[in-house]
């Protein structure tokens, strides 16, 4: 390989080593940490293009209260965040509102005890009358894609969002363009990062094997179930693919090279739904 080659490469994964964030290191109770990637790919982003103005934390408020729902919202309310309601997760009529309480309860009884939170967890029911639908975040699911395509438009910079799926209609909709051809979606994925664009994408727990032992680090023995799915950062340089992942601590080892079979596997496998956000800005960080 040639110096200039390895000089490059240096230089960038110097870049994206020094704009790693790590979801285990923000400051936000417990069970907000485990599906904090998408934040802390945010988080990543924005630094990446010299966007972050504010802490990660700040960045999760302003993202969480950034949401517009028109339907029934189950919310918590920690004691170390008053005032801010969180979403446990989005209902989709009346009759499933009181479900899902019920099942809020439960696990705000559950995760009392197992986070030690002092303090009372509170629990509200809204009727949002927002005439569009913009999810962000919730307790149960993560950082939806559409409120961060929308959210880092926001801040400045050019945000693409593309969706595999094997149902619905194919084609461009008012956020994001749909495909239903899962190698078309691939070769697209494909084109991007061999442009050296930087990628935000949902990766399947197959492709990250380590993924598990983020809920073992922040709950040890009594660990809980994790989603399938991980939020991580993509740049390609000089042909090899590399990761940048919010689940390891230290920035050294959170730039992880990956192949492009282990990504394709993690990007499909038996998944119905992929998706991945293109991010482009005028400027970005140099080592």
């Amino acid at each position: 390989m040639a110096v200039g080659t390895n000089q490059t490469m240096f230089c960038e994964k110097t870049t994206l080593a020094k704009i790693h964030q790590s979801q285990l290191d923000m400051m936000l109770p417990k069970v907000l940490l485990l599906n904090a990637c998408g934040i802390a790919s945010m988080v990543q982003v924005l630094n990446y293009f010299n966007k972050l103005d504010k802490s990660p934390e700040d960045l999760f408020l302003d993202f969480v209260e950034f949401g517009k729902y028109t339907r029934p919202l189950v919310n918590v309310i920690f004691p170390s965040l008053p005032g801010i309601k969180i979403p446990y997760a989005p209902v989709l009529n009346t009759m499933e509102r009181g479900e899902v309480l019920e099942e809020v309860k439960a696990w705000s009884k559950l995760n009392s005890q197992r986070d030690n939170i002092k303090g009372r967890v509170s629990i509200s029911v809204d009727l949002p009358t927002d005439i569009t639908y913009l999810p962000t975040f919730s307790i149960k699911y993560g950082t939806d894609s559409r409120g961060m395509k929308s959210f880092l438009t926001s801040k400045g910079l050019d945000v693409s969002l593309y969706e595999y799926t094997e149902g619905g209609i194919e084609g461009d909709s008012l956020n994001h363009t749909i495909m239903r051809d899962v190698k078309r979606f691939v070769k697209t994925l494909q084109k991007f990062l061999s442009e050296g664009e930087l990628i935000v994408v949902s990766l399947r727990k197959s492709a990250v094997p380590y993924l598990n032992s983020l809920a073992a680090e922040i709950y040890g023995s009594e660990a809980p179930e994790l989603e399938d799915t991980h939020l991580v950062t993509l740049k390609q340089i000089e042909g090899k693919i590399y990761v940048v992942d919010p689940l390891v601590r230290d920035s050294r080892e959170a730039i992880r090279c990956i192949s492009p079979s282990h990504l394709l596997e993690g990007l499909t496998g038996d998944r119905f739904r992929s998706r991945f956000l293109v991010v482009k800005g005028h400027s970005h960080r140099t080592s």
